[in-house]
């Protein structure tokens, strides 16, 4: 899946920060559970790193974000949101991928994962799990380097997970 050509930066100018957030509210000074942990932790990653890498992304791209054409993988019809969301240092690239089976919905749920990025990618792709229980992985290409990642399925999550899930 192919995107519009960015200039590329040298590895060494490349930060990269991954963290799973744990889905995407957050405990509000108030007590009540509707802060969103992309504005309280995802951008401030941002404004020190060129890619962010967040597992356990939640139901959605950021609040506030305009949600852009999906990036549909032409193999097996896979799909990545794509949003454009405007932070303190400049615009977001947010590449949402649904990793949540949701209890047969395949919609919402917190264990999703997303890409953030300062520039759009040469690529972005989706690797299938080759495992009936797991999780695909999202990936974004800019020129010679990559950088991906993947939210693991639990152990504990076995038998159970596969006969949830079936195939997938």
């Amino acid at each position: 899946m192919s995107t519009a050509v960015p200039a590329a930066a040298p590895l060494s100018q490349t930060s990269v920060i991954t963290d799973n957030i744990q889905g995407a509210s957050a405990t509000a000074q108030d007590g009540a559970n509707t802060d969103s942990k992309w504005t309280t932790m995802v951008r401030g990653f941002f404004q020190t790193a060129n890619v962010v890498l967040i597992q356990e992304a939640g139901p959605s791209g950021p609040p506030g974000s305009y949600e852009q054409t999906p990036i549909i993988d032409p193999v097996n019809g896979n799909r990545v949101r794509h949003f454009f969301w405007t932070v303190g240092t400049g615009p977001a690239q947010v590449y949402f991928l649904q990793t949540d089976d949701n209890g047969g919905t395949a919609v919402g749920g917190r264990v999703n994962i997303a890409v953030v990025t300062r520039e759009v990618p040469d690529e972005v792709y989706i690797v299938t799990s080759p495992v009936n229980a797991g999780r695909a992985a999202l990936r974004v290409r800019f020129s010679a380097i990559a950088a991906g990642h993947l939210h693991n399925v639990p152990p504990q999550a076995g038998p159970q997970r596969t006969r949830r899930e079936g195939t997938g």
